[in-house]
Order: C-alpha cells, then structure tokens, then sequence
C-alpha cells in the first residue's frame, strides 16, 4: 500500500464512489502530499537555533571558559573582567535560568561551604546546543564583521 493510502487508511477514507467524493478523495490526497514533503523539508533541514542575544552569547563563552568552575559569582567576575560588561546577578540568573529552559545549559548544586554561610553553590556547564547557539552566533559575527576594519578605522 502506499503511503498515501495508509494516510487515506488512517483518516477513514475508502474509495471513491461518487463525483463528489471523487474531488474529496482528490483533495484529501493532495493535502497528504502537501504534509508529507513539508514534514521531509522540516527533518532534511539543519537544526537551527533561535539567534543568541548579546548578553546570552557572553554568558555562554564565560561558562565556556570557566568550566567546571562556572557558578554564579564566577561568571559574573568574568563577564566584568574580561568582558567589560557589568550587570546585577539578577540579569545574570535570570538569563541562566532562560537558557537553562532552553537546554543551552544545564546546573548541578555543589556541596554547601561555610564561607557561603552554608549556602551550595549552583554550578553551570553549557550543552550541546548551547554550543551550537555559541558557534552558530559567532559564525554570524564573523560573517557581518568581515571586511569592517577599514570602514571603523583599524583592527576589531
């Protein structure tokens, strides 16, 4: 049997008989053929992400660069020093907690630690897909800033 005619199958159409379900029989194919090349489409295509705004880019490539020693407070030391970029831990665990959701990254508490007041620190790590949001931006970045360094007067 045929694809179509499993779908056919599956919808509760049987043969066509009269002139009006004749066209409703050849309606209803086409909108088989019409679902199946658009799902084929959907999973031939390359897994895309939805683009990384600023800040979430930086804080990836500072969990990224941290390691294994990425928690809050470390990331926010690294996106002040490295980054230039000040912000309140609120944006930061905030944003954390979006990409979290999103499956870009994911947490582990540690051990509760007295200098902490017995409080555990929540420790980050980044994801498959977030690296392929990070890698995916950044080929973005270089893409448009290609060939810029004369128009903004030197090196970037």
């Amino acid at each position: 049997m045929s694809e179509i005619g499993i779908y056919r199958q599956r919808l509760g159409f049987g043969h066509p008989s009269s002139e009006k379900s004749r066209k409703t029989h050849h309606l209803t194919s086409v909108l088989i053929i019409f679902y199946i090349v658009c799902m084929q489409r959907r999973t031939n295509q390359p897994e895309r992400h939805a683009p990384l705004g600023e800040f979430e880019a930086l804080v990836l490539m500072a969990v990224l660069q941290l390691g294994e020693t990425a928690y809050g407070m470390t990331i926010h030391q690294e996106l002040e020093e490295r980054g230039g970029r000040k912000c309140s831990y609120g944006a930061l665990y905030t944003t954390l907690d979006r990409m979290e959701q999103k499956g870009y990254v994911s947490s582990s508490v540690g051990e509760a630690t007295p200098e902490r007041g017995g409080r555990a620190k929540k420790y980050f790590r980044i994801e498959a897909p977030g690296q392929l949001a990070l890698q995916q931006s950044l080929s973005t970045t270089r893409k448009m800033s290609a060939g810029l360094e004369p128009r903004l007067g030197g090196a970037l």
